[in-house]
């Protein structure tokens, strides 16, 4: 692993609950790992006041609650710093001090890289700010997703950004990429001569994703209310999963090669359109803090999606996601097609069986499975559904957290993980048309399976994973 160069990490929004839940353990974990800079800095900022020793105490705990263990905490806590400000055009100065200062003491060749993690209605005002001040200099700048409220919003907030920094200097980050089991799609779908010539439109039936969730909004309700499920999900962690699923081969695993074929498949995508998408909020949402009373924020979206293409045309995706439902569980399911004539007992020529299901567990890295029909044990030539499951070798490495993965490529520049403003652009105009005209909203009940107006998505067939199995 390549070690990162010496850093200045600016995070704004260092005491609110991403910085806690996430960020700050990822830190945590790349310095116990040998994976941090050797000389580095953390400036936490955000608008409370609170000295260097309330910051360190906030991560301290923040850190320990999830691994129950922190090493020589002491060497680590010196690395972090605070500075309160209000940063916006013309309120710049107590960071930029900061930053200066902790640049100085690490060295003139400290790079600086800056990371957002504050709502999305901050974002205006912190580019701005940056812009102005110059904050971030050759180093780089992670934005959360969403990336904007809209098309117009995105494409605003990249001239912004345009007007002061590179586009290599952008990260747009989706945790979701982060994953190590979405790296399985790569090395499921391109490094196994068995699989790869049947990825396309004449053995695929469809493709399901699914990321549904049996937690419901928590203490997020205003955030929640500001994005919602489509914003916050399909235009972001959904769509991206699906371009890796359906990209054509890369040239290489290079960030430009992957990233070209993504954009290539998000070209190919025919807009979302009110008809293939469903909207749900689960009851009891509109009773959680920071909600109105009269919410229309989906917290499930459904959505039937083609891409026109050589590969997929006339195959269609669904994509499922949604909180407080019966289950937690992220998969990417390809359904394919099933034999074309009837020669089994009880198999009626019109009769369809049961199709091969190839699942991929995005929670769990290395875990895939294959629905096969097999001969049932008997006399007769009665057949029956199995599952082929495939565990991988949990003793061969330890698994990478997805945001200590996408932390270590910030720091080190490599983008093959993060999405381009020209994708981001893309996935906004393949959901505008939702965005702009959006349909109903379906009530369920929570902790069951969602919408049940979803099923219509994907029928004839039906949902290849079913919500209310839970995980054994």
């Amino acid at each position: 692993m390549t070690t990162p160069d010496t850093h200045v990490i600016v995070v704004f929004g260092a005491a609110g609950d991403l910085a806690k839940v996430k960020l700050l353990p990822a830190f945590h974990r790349l310095w116990s790992d040998g994976l941090m800079p050797k000389r580095w800095r953390i400036v936490g900022t955000g608008r409370t006041e609170r000295s260097d020793d309330d910051f360190r105490e906030l991560a301290r705990e923040a850190i320990e609650k999830p691994i129950g263990r922190l090493g020589d905490w002491e060497r680590f806590a010196k690395h972090l710093t605070y500075t309160p400000t209000e940063f916006s055009p013309g309120h710049t100065d107590a960071l930029s001090t900061a930053v200066a200062d902790a640049r100085r003491e690490l060295g003139d060749n400290a790079s600086t890289l800056v990371y957002l993690s504050t709502p999305p209605s901050t974002y205006h005002a912190i580019a701005d700010g940056l812009v102005e001040s110059g904050l971030v200099g050759d180093g780089r700048v992670v934005f959360e997703k969403p990336f904007g409220r809209d098309r117009a919003d995105a494409a605003s907030l990249a001239h912004c950004l345009r007007r002061g920094l590179g586009e290599e200097q952008v990260l747009l980050i989706d945790h979701f990429l982060g994953k190590e089991a979405v790296h399985d799609l790569l090395a499921v779908r391109f490094a196994n001569g068995l699989l790869e010539p049947v990825w396309n439109r004449h053995h695929v039936d469809h493709m399901q994703i699914d990321v549904l969730e049996a937690g419901d909004v928590g203490a997020r309700g205003a955030f929640f209310e500001e994005t919602g499920t489509l914003r916050d999900m399909l235009a972001t962690h959904l769509l991206h999963v699906l371009g890796f699923a359906a990209m054509d081969p890369p040239a290489s695993l290079s960030a430009g090669d992957i990233t070209t074929e993504v954009e290539k498949v998000f070209a190919s995508i025919l807009p979302i359109q009110p008809n293939d998408l469903v909207r749900g909020q689960y009851e009891g949402y509109r009773n959680t803090d920071g909600v109105a009373a009269d919410s229309d924020v989906e917290t499930y979206v459904a959505a039937r999606v083609e891409i026109r293409n050589q590969r997929w045309h006339g195959v269609p995706f669904v994509l499922r996601t949604g909180k407080a439902l019966s289950a937690k569980q992220s998969s990417v399911t390809v359904v394919f097609k099933t034999p074309p004539r009837g020669m089994f007992p009880g198999d009626a020529a019109d009769a369809r069986l049961d199709p091969n299901r190839l699942t991929v567990d995005l929670d769990r890295p290395g875990c895939l499975s294959l629905g096969l029909m097999t001969k049932a044990a008997g006399w007769d030539m009665s057949l029956q559904a199995s599952t082929l499951s495939f565990t991988g070798d949990t003793n061969t490495g330890v698994g990478v957290g997805a945001y200590e993965r996408l932390l270590h490529d910030a720091l080190v520049g490599d983008h093959s993980l993060f999405t381009s403003i020209e994708a981001i652009d893309r996935a906004w105009q393949i959901v505008e048309p939702v965005l702009d005209d959006p349909p109903e909203l379906n009530r369920y009940e929570r902790g069951g399976p969602g919408p049940t107006a979803a099923d219509r998505l994907i029928a004839p067939h039906t949902w290849a994973i079913s919500a209310n199995d839970r995980r054994r």
